[in-house]
């Protein structure tokens, strides 16, 4: 049920010595049955299967449980919801990312028609695998270089120019193409129906 059909790194990877083990416990229940009813003590799966791949049995069981948790997910690509950013002329950031293709920003860090305004951790920044801190700590180095003239007093406000910003997510989107995260068979959370990638840095 667990051997990917894709190639490694296609979904994040997940680093643990105990995870494969843990799964042979008595208390694991390890299925590809839906989950149809939950009752006072216990809950019963099937019939069917949710991973049609799978060769697991597809009958009804009906399994003890005493907690349930819900994983259902989060949802990654839509930047910024439901918080509204309007920028220079009233336009929001969704309408700006929506007229150009997908989420995007300069370095993933500042946007045209949006001056004063820097993200961190922004569209394009994750690698996927490694440190969510180390790139965190790179974004604000940047956006302390970017506003050092506002805070000097050099200057009232700093906005990336409109081709550079531009320039800059083709390039990115260019260089995704190429990588697992579309080419290596499998659907992950890093991109859209669309193939847009707004999520990791290449």
């Amino acid at each position: 049920m667990l051997t990917p059909d894709y190639g490694v790194g296609c979904k994040r990877r997940i680093f643990d010595a105990t995870w494969f083990k843990s799964l042979n416990d008595d208390k694991i229940e390890l299925t590809t049955l839906p989950l149809t009813h939950v009752h006072e003590k216990s809950v019963t799966l099937g019939p069917g299967r949710n991973f049609p791949k799978s060769d697991a049995p597809e009958q009804e069981i009906e399994i003890p449980a005493d907690v349930i948790i819900l994983g259902n997910g989060f949802e990654v690509l839509h930047w910024f919801h439901p918080l509204e950013v309007v920028g220079r002329g009233g336009k929001s950031l969704q309408e700006v990312f929506k007229e150009r293709g997908g989420p995007q920003m300069y370095m993933g860090n500042a946007m045209d028609g949006f001056p004063n305004f820097f993200v961190i951790f922004g569209p394009n920044t994750a690698t996927g695998h490694s440190s969510v801190v180390l790139a965190t700590e790179n974004m604000v180095n940047l956006t302390l270089k970017l506003v050092a003239p506002v805070l000097n007093g050099d200057a009232e406000f700093v906005e990336v120019k409109k081709a550079a910003e531009i320039a800059w997510t083709a390039d990115i989107q260019k260089s995704l193409k190429g990588t697992v995260w579309h080419t290596g068979g499998c659907h992950n959370w890093y991109k859209g129906a669309d193939d847009w990638n707004s999520t990791v840095y290449p």
